[in-house]
Order: structure tokens, then C-alpha cells, then sequence
């Protein structure tokens, strides 16, 4: 059968698995392990000590010798194919030239701050200044207040989210060169020189983004590095998951913007027939809050992760935001944190947010300002954007009004997906009603439910989210409500669910085609009506980028399926060989496909050829 989706068999991307392995039996007894059963499988070994990362330490390594290379060494001893011993030689090249690169960009980094070593106890607080000043001309300039000819408002907020993930990478480094409770300065006043000794770090540090890529892509896809003409040469070689990791990126800023306008046009109409004043702080906490009921839904707010109810990590971002506005008009263009930024000391925060909302109590608001502030298990300032500086906690305004309470919470919490305690299995059934309610509204489609209790002795069940009937064919549509990937990380890990969301498709639907007595009684239809073919539906809520057909499975995101929808006005009235066309191939993502291209990106030491997006939005 023709695949016209990529593959998402790779190993590779069932990391997660290798991961939870580890944490059973400790890092060291589990690498002994899986180099003793190498022999019996070397690519499923390659998967996992790949996967896992564990040879290279990005921020401390400070040589390039393989940790591991007595285990090696004993590996290629034993008797092999020569196809296995150059896959084993090629990962250990591989590692090394990692290693070396890593180990040369930390040298260039410690030189760089070694050269403030003076004012060593002033580095953070320096950063954070020179950072919300990069911040604020960025957003002057996506905002159109600021015009630059050297870079467009959709570059300036390409940059903008750059730097915000840039600057979490460079905090987890700055916090293993510095420790946090020997930084002062938050009330020191500071010269551009000084700040400026800070940029060249942050921009030379910058630099590495391209190698940290390389890292991510070499884990969980595939590279090929070079040495030609004393340049180093890193090559994506797999460009379909490196195009679809940039194309579903750009495609979920699209789809946000777009839903967001909706949202906007609605509220400002709402706000005006009710005579409220209309402010920018307004609109964007009822944007925040209709994206969070709309992915949420409304009868789930009371959901508890970490004990704290969903509907308050809601209110406690919006607490930053709204304090971030209010500091924003007020606040003086002087070189300091304290003018800059807002700074109060942890039981400051906590009163000020129980202020806000009085449904939060003083534990929930200690379980709240920790998770917001960063430490070396953030992932961006996003995630935790409170920074602490001895007994402050500091708060980037420009930053903080950018951030959207639903990309934060899914974020913060998309480690505790399988935890128990943290349940994320209610967005699954509020993605199901989603599309149910736009098949009626749209298509004039009454989708329903297929549920069958099996009472032999297996004693299990069958069931598939959705199922419908149009002309003679019988589509049958899973609906997975998997979190937004952004980093190539998450982009794996949403390959391997893609994997196991079409296995368990395709249990259920072949118990459903072989007893269509039970479809045709769960959908209401006549048990003489006549069903010719039956098609695979697997619909996510995360935006891909790309889709097709896997196996037998037709993988579409919601995002393009409610594009297709909104331009018929009655899906019942529609061929299935429509239906199916558009499945085949989904214009929006072959639009922003033709917006991307393989270029040779030359900036810094190492020459690195991967996609890149080359024509901007209109």
C-alpha cells in the first residue's frame, strides 16, 4: 500500500519508553544492559543510546572521549556483519564530532564570560537587562511602532520567540557557571558598556541554537557530519521530519493568529454592546480565557494538576500578564533591573496573586510561584517565567504579555501526560465534541460514537470516537488530543503517538468492519443499507506538518480539516471522492511546504544544510 505520510516507525522516537526503562533500574545498571543485549539487536541499540543522549553532556562536557568506549570496545570485538560494525563505527564517529563541537562552543563561552569575571556576581542581572531590552525593540518593531528595513514585523516576531527560547538555554548554562545565591545588582544602574559585554555573550551563545538542532536531530532522526576545507558540515539527511517539524510550527502560529482574530472580533463586539471599556489588556485575558475553555472546556476547569485546580493556573497567569501590562506603561527606560523588570521578594508574589484571586490559598500559591520559576527542568521562560535572584523573584514585562496561559499550561505539564495524579485524558473527549459539533453545524453530518462490550472470554471493549456514513462508505475517525509540539523533542514524541494512536485505529475499526450489524444499529441506519468501503480516520488537534495516508490510516490535523469544512456548506451533499482528495492532499500545508526550502545556513564555525522558511505571510 502507498504511504504518502512519512514514516513514524523510526525507533528513535519511542524515547520516552527508553526513558521510563531507565528509571526503573538506574542509568548505570541500564546502560550495562543494553550494551550486553546489543548483539541481539544492534539498531534497537543504536535507537536507545541515541535517543537517550547519554554520551554527549552538552553543557558541562569539557573533552571529546566517549564515556562509554570500554563498552565499545567489547562490542566490536565480538563477531558481526560488517554492515552492523560501521553503523556501531559511524554512531562513534558521530559521538566524537558532537562531543568535539560541544566541547569548543563551551570553551568559547566560558572564555566570553571569564571576561566578566570581575563582575561575575552582576551576570544574570545584566542578562536580564540586555534580554527585556532586545524584547521591547522587537516588539516595537512587530507592532509597527518602530519601522526597520533590515527586518519585517513577521521576522522581528520569528526573532522574538527565538530569543525567549534562546534565553532559557542560556539561563541552564549561566546557572552551572554562576551560582544564584552569589548574584546581586537588582537595584545597580548600569552602563551600555556593560550591557553590552553581555550581548556579545547571548549572540555569540546564540550561535549554538544551529548545533543544539543538529544534537536534537542526530537523536532522534538522522545527520551526516563532515569535515571539507577546514569547515565542518552538518547535514539533515532526513528533510521530511526536519520540513515537517518547521512547516507544522509556522502552521500552529497561522491557526492561533487566526483563531485568535475570531476571538478578538467577538469580544470587542461583546464589549462594545455592553458599553465596557475597550482596553488591550481586556482583549487579550478574554482571548486567553476563551483558548483555554475552547481546548479545556468549560466543565473541566476544576481539573487538579499539582493539587491546584486548572482554572486557577489560569488566573495565575493572568495575574502576570495583567501585572506585566500595568508595569509596562509606567516603567522608566533606565539600565536596571529594578526599573525594567518587576521584582519582589516570593511571599510579595504569593500575597499579590491569593489578591487576585481569592480562591487561591496560601499552599496552592507556594505550589503555583514555584512551578513558575525557572530552574535548570524548565524548558523556556514561558513555562517559568518569574527568575530568581536570592530572595527576589524577577518578572520580564515584555515577555510576560506575550505569554497565552494554554501554550504555558500545556507546556508546564506536558511531563505529567501519563501521571495519574495529573490526568490530561479529558481533552480527548472535549477534541471529540469539537468535532462532532462541527460535523452537525458544518456538514450536517450526525457523527456518533461506536461502543461494543465484548463478553467472550478476552472480556474487552471496542470503541472508536467517531463514525459516520456518507453515500456507501463508512469513515470511522479517532480523535487525539495530543499537546502542540514546537521542539524536534516533542515533534518525536508526537511521531511515536501518531504510531500507537493508528494500531489502536485499526484494532477497533477491524472488529467494526467485520460486524457492520453493530455500526448500522449504533448509527440508526437500515441493516439492508449497503457499506462498499470503510476509511481510517486519525484526527489530531495538534497542527502537523505534514499528512497523508499511513498504512491504511488517513492522518489529519483539526486545523485543516476545519479549513475544508468551512468552505462547504453541506458535507452530506458532498462526493466521497471529495472527501477523500482533500485528504490526499491538504492545501494548507502543501501552501506553507512551498514557503520552506533546503538552504546552507554559514553563520559561525560550522556550516549547517536544513530547511529553512525563505517566503514570509501576506
Amino acid at each position: 500500500m502507498d504511504t504518502h505520510f512519512y514514516c513514524t516507525k523510526e525507533r528513535n522516537f519511542d524515547y520516552l519508553t527508553y526513558e521510563n526503562e531507565i528509571k526503573k533500574i538506574g542509568k548505570r545498571k541500564y546502560i550495562e544492559k543494553i550494551f550486553q543485549e546489543a548483539e541481539f539487536d544492534y539498531d534497537l541499540f543504536l535507537a536507545k543510546i541515541t535517543s537517550l543522549g547519554v554520551e554527549i553532556d552538552e553543557i558541562t562536557i569539557k573533552n571529546e572521549e566517549n564515556p562509554y568506549q570500554k563498552y565499545y570496545t567489547e562490542i566490536l570485538n565480538n563477531e558481526m556483519s560488517i554492515k552492523d560494525k560501521n553503523k556501531i563505527k559511524s554512531h562513534l564517529k558521530q559521538v566524537e564530532a558532537l562531543n568535539g563541537f560541544f566541547a569548543e562552543s563551551n570553551s568559547k563561552s566560558d572564555k566570553e564570560l571569564k571576561k566578566n569575571s570581575k563582575q561575575k556576581k552582576y551576570m544574570l542581572v545584566k542578562f536580564i537587562i540586555f534580554l527585556e531590552l532586545q524584547l521591547s525593540i522587537l516588539e516595537e518593531i512587530k507592532e509597527g511602532k518602530i519601522i526597520d528595513e533590515s527586518i519585517s514585523p513577521e521576522k522581528a516576531k520569528h526573532t522574538f520567540d527565538s530569543y525567549i527560547f534562546s534565553s532559557g538555554n542560556i539561563l541552564k548554562y549561566l546557572m552551572y557557571f554562576v551560582q544564584l545565591d552569589e548574584q546581586y545588582g537588582c537595584n545597580r544602574i548600569f552602563s551600555e558598556k556593560d550591557v553590552s559585554e553581555i550581548a556579545n555573550f547571548f549572540i555569540g551563545y546564540r550561535e549554538r541554537d544551529n548545533l543544539m538542532d543538529a544534537f536534537e536531530y542526530w537523536k532522534y532522526s538522522k545527520i551526516e557530519i563532515n569535515s571539507e576545507s577546514n569547515k565542518n558540515t552538518i547535514n539533515f539527511l532526513d528533510e521530511a521530519f526536519n520540513r515537517a517539524v518547521l512547516v507544522g510550527n509556522y502552521r500552529y502560529k497561522n491557526f492561533m493568529w487566526d483563531i485568535e482574530k475570531d476571538i478578538t472580533s467577538k469580544v470587542a463586539q461583546k464589549m462594545k454592546s455592553e458599553k465596557s471599556v475597550v482596553t488591550q489588556e481586556s482583549v487579550d485575558n478574554s482571548i486567553s480565557r476563551e483558548l483555554c475553555l475552547r481546548h479545556f472546556g468549560r466543565e473541566n476547569m476544576t481539573e487538579k494538576f499539582l493539587d491546584v485546580e486548572l482554572t486557577k493556573w489560569i488566573d495565575a497567569i493572568e495575574f502576570l500578564k495583567g501585572e506585566s501590562f500595568n508595569y509596562s506603561i509606567k516603567r522608566k527606560d533606565v539600565l536596571s533591573v529594578n526599573n525594567l523588570c518587576i521584582v519582589k521578594k516570593e511571599f510579595e508574589w504569593k500575597k499579590k496573586l491569593m489578591e487576585f484571586s481569592h480562591a487561591i490559598s496560601d499552599n496552592e500559591a507556594e505550589v503555583i510561584i514555584n512551578k513558575l520559576t525557572f530552574d535548570k527542568k524548565s524548558k523556556d521562560l514561558v513555562d517559568a517565567p518569574l527568575i530568581k535572584i536570592k530572595d527576589k523573584l524577577i518578572l520580564l514585562p515584555i515577555l510576560t504579555k506575550q505569554m497565552r496561559p494554554l501554550s504555558a499550561i500545556l507546556s508546564m505539564f506536558s511531563r505529567y501526560e501519563k501521571d495519574t495524579k495529573n490526568n490530561w485524558g479529558f481533552k480527548e473527549y472535549v477534541l471529540e465534541a469539537r468535532i462532532k459539533k462541527l460535523l452537525d453545524k458544518s456538514g450536517n453530518i450526525h457523527a456518533v460514537r461506536l461502543h461494543k462490550y465484548i463478553t467472550d472470554q478476552t472480556r474487552n471493549e471496542k470503541e472508536t470516537d467517531l463514525a459516520f456514513v456518507l453515500e456507501d462508505d463508512l469513515f470511522i475517525i479517532e480523535c487525539k488530543n495530543f499537546n502542540q509540539p514546537y521542539t524536534v523533542r516533542e515533534h518525536a514524541k508526537t511521531n511515536g503517538k501518531i504510531r500507537e494512536a493508528i494500531t489502536q485505529l485499526n484494532k477497533s475499526a477491524n472488529f467494526f468492519e467485520e460486524h457492520l450489524d453493530v455500526v448500522k444499529e449504533q448509527l440508526s441506519i437500515n441493516k439492508d443499507k449497503s457499506i462498499k468501503a470503510t476509511h481510517r480516520i486519525l484526527l489530531t488537534a495538534a497542527i502537523l506538518g505534514v499528512a497523508g495516508k499511513q498504512e491504511n490510516v488517513w492522518v489529519v490535523d483539526e486545523a485543516s480539516f476545519m479549513k475544508f469544512l468551512s468552505k462547504k456548506r453541506n458535507l452530506s451533499e458532498i462526493p466521497v471522492e471529495k472527501i477523500l482528495n482533500f485528504l490526499e492532499s491538504q492545501v494548507s500545508i502543501k501552501n506553507m511546504q512551498k514557503k520552506i526550502t533546503r538552504v546552507w545556513d554559514e553563520q559561525g564555525d560550522i556550516k549547517y544544510h536544513c530547511v529553512e522558511k525563505i517566503i514570509e505571510d501576506i
